[in-house]
């Protein structure tokens, strides 16, 4: 049972030169703050796209066939800027993930993703070490931010 974000994909600053600029939001008390999660780690979240949709809009024919052939049920890593001094968790799409969404013209602001969230790898960058953490095994959790 995972954590289940859905969000609007937006732009912001690139936090690291391995993810990309965009991303999806989340308040930090669904995620960051149960999961104790540290600015000074690098903090991963691993899930898959469950759906993608307009946001003014309907899809196309054309889009709902090109989404369901080649995005959705596809496998996404992302990485979790915790909200320390905003109340929202930023989660950033590494490169192999946003080709993904780009290569299906995805655009930010055009589209909102239904992302389900399973596990979140938390690296020490100073021991070296790292961990699994299943999100939320006992049921569902439903997020739906913008």
């Amino acid at each position: 049972m995972p954590l289940i974000i859905e969000d609007i994909i937006k732009e912001s600053t690139t936090p690291r030169s391995d993810v990309t600029s965009f991303c999806v939001e989340i308040e930090n008390r669904y995620f960051s703050k149960q999961y104790n999660l540290k600015i000074y780690d690098a903090n991963w979240a691993e899930g898959m796209i469950l759906d993608i949709s307009k946001t003014s809009s309907e899809l196309s024919k054309e889009e709902r066939e090109v989404f369901e052939k080649y995005v959705i049920g596809k496998n996404v890593r992302l990485y979790i800027v915790p909200g320390i001094f905003t109340p929202f968790d930023k989660l950033y799409f590494d490169e192999k993930s946003w080709s993904i969404l780009r290569d299906a013209a995805i655009f930010p602001y055009e589209y909102r993703v239904k992302i389900k969230i399973e596990r979140i790898i938390i690296e020490d960058l100073i021991t070296k070490t790292s961990k699994s953490i299943n999100v939320y095994p006992y049921r569902d959790v439903m997020v739906k931010t913008s």
